[in-house]
């Protein structure tokens, strides 16, 4: 698509009396470290894998033969007592892909298939711990409403029957192109994790469907180096009250890491809309607590069942059974969200049920790339909206974003705001760089809206008569012409850098070295942006794979390391003791060798 000329404008901050209270971050994070274990149990193609899932102890390798395994109906993870996990894996993968890379359809040929038909490919047993589907292709022949279900498939009333510790690593999950399926992954369970995957076709016509959603689970929950496609929501938290019992726990999907991942919608959904899948969004929180979001790519979003804003914030008691249900502590930093009608959704509470508030949101160094009239159907493209709900939010933070526009003109506002009574306490929206667009600031912002600050942005105005003094009503950020003085490396180019003599810790928009530097992959980048490849450099733990327990890969140098809490022994990760261990030990034999003195 081509682009005008364009103003942008630096808009600071807005400061309130008291300093933005930042979101926390995720308590802790799934440990995902490849170690297969010793006991090997081979199922040919045609074998019976339920059987073998039945008996194998934990510690056991179960490895399929490459090759169409049909079922009629789910595998069944089972409940097995004791520690350790069983693997379930396609023969020989891990030399074909490592741990640690992204699988892509190519490496369909070297991978079993579980072809289901109007089922899951695998359900869990209540209590099933310990799993880890590895190099599976799985095909959803017809319609599916989960193809792999980590959740229970009755009512529960204890947390321990909840399934714990799954891991989806290095799979292809596909549903028929025509058909669809609901939900590539269900994730109503305990520690979970999705690396390495690609999802394919998960869409629904006349229903949401998502490629990952959660409702009903606790946490931790890894999302990384994932392709995620689906037509609905491509990641959804919340959308549906938690197990009725389970309402004691007052469950809400908590501490939540989504890396490095591609978001994208197909765009023979735009284009040839047969069958009608539903289109929403790309990624959406309806229920969610410390959720860190960094270094992912959102691709393609337009108005279809929704208006076509792609990242939604809105905390919903979905059946009105989860007053406890809300957003709150949300980090969203160095993403890129590409060839969309519009940004950012953030409401300040349910606005039909009674909810927890939305709480302490820092959305920082992204960039927003082509947002486009023509994809929200002819104007109405927004960066950010906020909205207010029935309770008030606090504690949002946006700085240091940059937005480019397709167009100056036709209905493009930086910020909405959808109410006249305060939206949100403590607000700071400071050095980011946005287009003007035709409103602006479209609401009652300072006035009314917002008990907070802005400041240091820098906004563009593309040469258009706005009806007003663009300057005078932003006092505290510059406007200038895009092109005059923003100072990019290579508009045109689309490489939006900053060139500027003059910038320093204070230069508006977002880093794109630092934000580069979180997306990691170069084949993460959305069309129109493959030219920062070369600025990628890859990461040292890219094909590290890490053999002894409880080690993993540490980022910086590509080393593998013991894990917080152990330390190297005579090649081994033990537990390491503290020093008040050592003291009590110490203070032990002390004592016993003056008893026998």
């Amino acid at each position: 698509m081509e682009f005008y000329r364009t103003t942008f404008f630096l808009v600071g901050f807005i400061s309130f009396i008291s300093a933005i209270v930042p979101p926390a971050l995720p308590q802790s994070v799934p440990v995902v470290t490849y170690l297969a274990p010793s006991n090997v149990i081979t199922v040919p193609v045609g074998g019976d894998l339920q059987s073998a899932i039945n008996s194998a102890p934990l510690n056991s390798i179960i490895k399929l033969q490459v090759g169409d395994y049909n079922i009629n109906s789910p595998f069944v993870l089972t409940k097995k007592n004791g520690t350790g996990w069983i693997y379930i894996e396609s023969q020989g993968f891990s030399s074909v892909v490592q741990p640690g890379n992204r699988v892509t359809p190519a490496d369909a040929s070297s991978m079993a298939r579980i072809v289901t038909t109007g089922n899951s490919a695998f359900i869990c047993d209540d209590g099933a711990h310990n799993y880890r589907l590895v190099g599976i292709h799985i095909y959803s022949s017809t319609f599916a409403y989960n193809v792999i279900d980590f959740g229970n498939q009755n009512s529960i009333s204890n947390l321990n029957d909840m399934p714990d510790h799954m891991i989806v690593d290095r799979c292809f999950i596909e549903a028929n192109t025509v058909t669809g399926s609901r939900r590539g992954v269900a994730m109503n369970s305990r520690e979970t994790a999705v690396i390495n995957s690609y999802f394919k076709g998960i869409a629904e016509d006349g229903s949401d469907s998502q490629a990952i959603c959660g409702w009903t689970g606790t946490g931790p929950y890894l999302v990384e180096n994932n392709y995620l496609e689906g037509s609905g929501e491509n990641i959804l938290f919340g959308g549906a009250d938690p197990d009725s019992g389970l309402i004691s726990y007052q469950i809400v999907p908590a501490d939540i890491t989504i890396r490095k991942n591609h978001f994208k919608k197909d765009l023979s959904w735009f284009y040839n809309p047969t069958p009608n899948f539903v289109i929403k969004n790309l990624f959406e929180l309806k229920s969610a607590r410390r959720v860190f979001v960094d270094g992912n790519v959102f691709e393609n979003n337009w108005a279809d069942a929704q208006s076509g804003i792609s990242l939604l914030f809105t905390p919903r008691n979905q059946g009105g059974g989860c007053p406890w249900c809300g957003v709150e502590d949300v980090t969203f930093t160095n993403n890129i969200l590409a060839h969309a009608c519009g940004g950012f959704n953030v409401l300040c509470s349910d606005d039909g049920q009674t909810s927890i508030d939305t709480a302490r949101l820092l959305f920082e160094n992204n960039l927003i790339y082509n947002l486009s009239n023509s994809l929200c159907g002819g104007s109405n493209s927004r960066a950010f909206q906020l909205l207010k709900g029935i309770g008030t939010g606090n504690n949002w933070k946006i700085t240091r974003n940059t937005v480019i526009n397709e167009f100056e003109t036709g209905g493009n506002t930086f910020i909405v705001l959808g109410d006249s009574a305060p939206v949100v306490n403590g607000f700071e929206f400071s050095y980011n760089l946005v287009a003007h667009g035709d409103y602006g600031w479209f609401g009652n912002i300072f006035t009314y809206t917002l008990n907070g600050i802005e400041y240091g942005n820098l906004i563009t105005q593309g040469g258009v008569d706005r009806g007003y003094n663009v300057v005078a009503a932003f006092p505290n950020d510059t406007v200038i012409d895009l092109y005059a003085n923003a100072s990019f490396y290579d508009y045109y180019g689309h490489d939006f850098r900053r060139n500027n003599s003059n910038c320093n810790v204070d230069c508006a928009g977002a880093d794109i070295i630092r934000l580069l530097s979180s997306i990691a992959y170069a084949y993460n980048l959305p069309v129109g942006l493959e030219n920062y490849a070369s600025l990628i450099t890859p990461s040292p733990c890219a094909g590290v794979v890490c053999t002894i327990a409880n080690s993993t890969c540490a980022s910086a140098t590509g080393e593998c390391v013991c894990l917080e809490g152990y330390s190297l022994e005579d090649g081994v990760c033990r537990v390491a003791e503290s020093p008040a261990s050592i003291l009590g030990v110490t203070f032990a034999l002390i004592v016993l060798l003056l008893s026998l003195l």
